[in-house]
C-alpha cells in the first residue's frame, strides 16, 4: 500500500503542468476567445490590421484569451506563433500579442525578421502603455493603441517578396522563427496557476504521509 500511495504523490507532483494549452484557430487577425469586444470592435481591428499587411506586407495578430491555463505564457505565445505560421515565408514580418484578461498577463512575440525593428526595449515599452487602458478594462482601446504603436516600428516589407505570397490570413511562414520573445508585463496583481496546482500537491501529499503514519503502512 505505502509503494502505491508514494507513486499517486510523485504522480501529481510531477503532472501539474502537463495540461496543455489548446492553439484555437485564428478568426482572422484579431482572435478573441473572451467575447469582451463587440464584433465591431473585432471588425474594426481586422481592418487596421488587414491595411497594415496591404501596405507593408507586415502580419500583425492578436489572440485574446481568458487564462493562461496551466501553461507558460511565453510558452503559449511562442506555440500560437508558430502553429498560426504568423508573417510572410522568407521575410518573417509577423507579431503576435497575446492578451490573457483573467492571468493578467499581455506579450508580445515577433519573427526573425522584425526583431530589430521591435528588441525586447521596444516591446516593453508597448506592454507598460498598454497598460492603463487594460486596467481601466478598455480592452479595444489597448489592443488598438499596440497595434498602431507595433506598426509605428515596424519597416515597410513592401518591396520585398516572400515566398507564398498569397491573400491568405496565415499560413505562409514556413521558418517558424518566433525566437524574439517580448517582455511579459503582468497587469497588477494576480494569483499563479502553477503557484495553486503546486500548494495543491502539497497538501495531497501532506494527507497520503499522514494516512501512511497513521496505518502504518
Amino acid at each position: 500500500m505505502k509503494i502505491y500511495l508514494l507513486i499517486i504523490s510523485l504522480f501529481l507532483l510531477t503532472s501539474i503542468n502537463t495540461f496543455a494549452f489548446v492553439v484555437p484557430n485564428p478568426d482572422g487577425f484579431i482572435t478573441d476567445r473572451t467575447h469582451k469586444l463587440t464584433s465591431e470592435q473585432v471588425s474594426q481591428l481586422n481592418e487596421k490590421t488587414k491595411a497594415i499587411r496591404a501596405s507593408s506586407k507586415n502580419e500583425i495578430a492578436v489572440l485574446v484569451i481568458p487564462s493562461v491555463e496551466d501553461s507558460n505564457i511565453d510558452d503559449l505565445t511562442h506555440e500560437v506563433f508558430n502553429t498560426w505560421r504568423i508573417g510572410k515565408a522568407g521575410l518573417d514580418n509577423g507579431v503576435l500579442l497575446v492578451i490573457a484578461t483573467e492571468s493578467r498577463k499581455i506579450r508580445i512575440q515577433t519573427g526573425k525578421g522584425v526583431e530589430g525593428d521591435l528588441p525586447d526595449i521596444v516591446c516593453n515599452d508597448i506592454l507598460q502603455k498598454m497598460k492603463d487602458p487594460l486596467r481601466k478594462g478598455d480592452l479595444f482601446g489597448g489592443i488598438n493603441l499596440a497595434i498602431d504603436q507595433i506598426n509605428s516600428k515596424l519597416e515597410s516589407r513592401k518591396g520585398q517578396v516572400g515566398e507564398n505570397d498569397a491573400g491568405v490570413v496565415f499560413g505562409t511562414s514556413v521558418n517558424k522563427s518566433a525566437n524574439n520573445s517580448c517582455s511579459v508585463s503582468v497587469l497588477g496583481h494576480s494569483e499563479s496557476s502553477d503557484l495553486g496546482w503546486i500548494v495543491i500537491a502539497l497538501i495531497i501529499t501532506v494527507i497520503v504521509t499522514s494516512y501512511m503514519h497513521k496505518t502504518g503502512a
